[in-house]
């Protein structure tokens, strides 16, 4: 069954209508015709069947049928503090985290990171958000995860605090101080979880001493180099893994 998301401002009783670029997928893409069922999201955590009633070319409707309750969000709080890399390779970041369960991406402007003018990322919000929604309809999630505006390094501290707070931050300089098997028997389970990922060319050893002077683990992620995005997923994965709902 298809699935779609569809902004609250679409949801009215027990109709929904779709927006101009939804039904055109409806109708000339997917070829559906009143009568058919699809499932939608409001990303806020509810999911409908809903059947069409109404599809012409330029408007569709549907009715809500069956409210479903799909287990699909994680427990544990990821917030993905990713620094911005050349020839747009976050957005692959983007994408898979939404499909491993990222509940937060914050876009990090490094030290080492290419300086973009900010009207250039403006402009690519939307096209985020975009990438976020369409890895969230496809992967069966109920939550849209949220992107913020990239912001300063300087800029995120002080980091929340708390027993069910933890804060990661793998490094090649610095002489990271915790390898991930010793630290993940070391800490208990956290509720909320903070993962920083730096640009081509790794965080600076200022930037390493900031973090851990604000309660980060400096971390090692083994003995291979590890392109940015390919440090994200995994980091991600094997946090979902030992904390999240990646488990058996």
């Amino acid at each position: 069954m298809h699935r779609f998301y569809l902004p609250p401002q679409q949801w009215q009783d027990d109709l929904v209508t779709f927006p101009p670029a939804t039904t055109r997928q409806l109708a000339r893409v997917l070829r559906l015709v009143p009568g058919d069922m699809v499932l939608v999201f409001d990303g806020s955590g509810q999911e409908w069947e809903a059947q069409l009633i109404s599809l012409t070319a330029e408007t569709a409707t549907a009715m809500l049928k069956h409210r479903l309750t799909p287990e699909t969000e994680s427990p544990l709080e990821i917030i993905l503090y990713q620094a911005l890399l050349k020839g747009e390779r976050h957005e692959l970041v983007w994408q898979k985290g939404t499909e491993l369960g990222v509940t937060r991406f914050v876009p990090l402007l490094t030290a080492r990171t290419v300086v973009r003018r900010k009207t250039h990322w403006q402009g690519k919000m939307t096209r985020w958000q975009r990438i976020i929604q369409e890895a969230a309809e496809q992967s069966g999630r109920v939550r849209l995860p949220a992107i913020e505006p990239p912001r300063p390094f300087a800029r995120v501290w002080p980091l929340p605090v708390g027993e069910a707070v933890v804060s990661l931050f793998p490094a090649l300089s610095g002489n990271p101080r915790w390898s991930w098997p010793v630290l993940v028997e070391t800490l208990p389970s956290p509720r909320q979880l903070h993962l920083f990922i730096g640009p081509e060319g790794d965080f600076t050893a200022e930037e390493v001493a900031i973090a851990e002077g604000n309660g980060c683990f400096v971390i090692s992620l083994g003995k291979r180099v590890l392109r940015s995005e390919t440090a994200a997923l995994t980091l991600v994965t094997i946090a979902q893994h030992r904390w999240g709902d990646l488990t058996p």
